[in-house]
């Protein structure tokens, strides 16, 4: 397998161009094939976290196969919740310019997040407004969720277990119940369909669980395929740091999906 680090996914010219967060890390398996296309997106409450903390699972991906970008986007500090969105689908539109470089097919993009990292990938996966605004169709054909968070945040916002999140939470996603909404993937549920493998932690937070329960009992009733499972014995933050292990049953899982549903 090979590897890239630090690659610039939007012109520097551009105005919102951030050096340290619009970039990406490339990871490519050895054989010359047209590889699915596995994009990830990070966790860490839309306010911290870095692509530079996942290189295990780049390579681990890679080894199996998967040509695999782990990309940054501009933080709760510096950005809204649409404008991570934006710089996440942004990231995939330089994806489908420069993949076959990579080994891998920009018609077998599949998005993936952890947490936080979820929520944004489900929302570009399924409001058109995000690639509208790049001038392309919606490349992403499947999408992976571990225990993803805020696949509801007009609901989370507007219930008492938002209060310990309030501080960051109000300068990402605004005082405007009609951003809430906005922001919400369950609201953008039949706008399109594509696959989704969702899985989460038995033992992970009470509000995570529901919120998945809630959007996949909305999902099953489109025609887009759903996969779901809860993992035993595993919290929040174990639902993503088992993937350090080349072995765990996670990636024969995911490979499995990816085989399924992106052809």
């Amino acid at each position: 397998m090979s590897e890239q680090k630090n690659i610039s996914y939007l012109d520097k010219n551009n105005k919102n161009f951030d050096p340290k967060k619009h970039l990406l890390d490339m990871y490519w398996p050895a054989i010359k094939d047209s590889c699915p296309v596995f994009v990830f997106i990070h966790g860490g409450t839309w306010i911290s976290g870095s692509k530079d903390l996942y290189s295990i699972l780049g390579n681990n991906l890679a080894l199996k196969g998967i040509t695999t970008a782990i990309i940054n986007y501009r933080l709760g500090d510096k950005a809204r919740y649409d404008e991570m969105a934006a710089d996440c689908a942004a990231a995939i539109g330089w994806l489908t310019e420069n993949i076959l470089k990579y080994n891998g097919n920009k018609n077998r993009i599949i998005v993936c997040g952890h947490s936080a990292g979820a929520h944004l990938g489900a929302l570009i996966s399924l409001d058109p407004t995000y690639f509208e605004g790049l001038k392309m169709s919606n490349p992403v054909k499947a999408c992976i969720l571990i225990d993803a968070f805020g696949l509801n945040m007009e609901g989370f916002i507007q219930s008492s277990l938002a209060m310990a999140f309030m501080s960051s939470i109000e300068k990402v996603f605004t005082n405007d119940k009609s951003e809430w909404k906005k922001a919400s993937p369950v609201t953008h549920i039949q706008k399109r369909t594509l696959a989704f493998y969702i899985v989460t932690g038995a033992d992970s937070y009470p509000f995570v669980l529901l919120d998945n329960d809630t959007f996949v009992s909305k999902l099953i009733l489109t025609k887009s395929y759903v996969k779901y499972e809860k993992i035993s014995g595993r919290n929040h933050s174990a639902m993503i740091t088992q993937l350090q292990d080349f072995n765990n049953s996670l990636y024969d899982k995911m490979i499995q999906f990816i085989v399924e549903n992106v052809k």
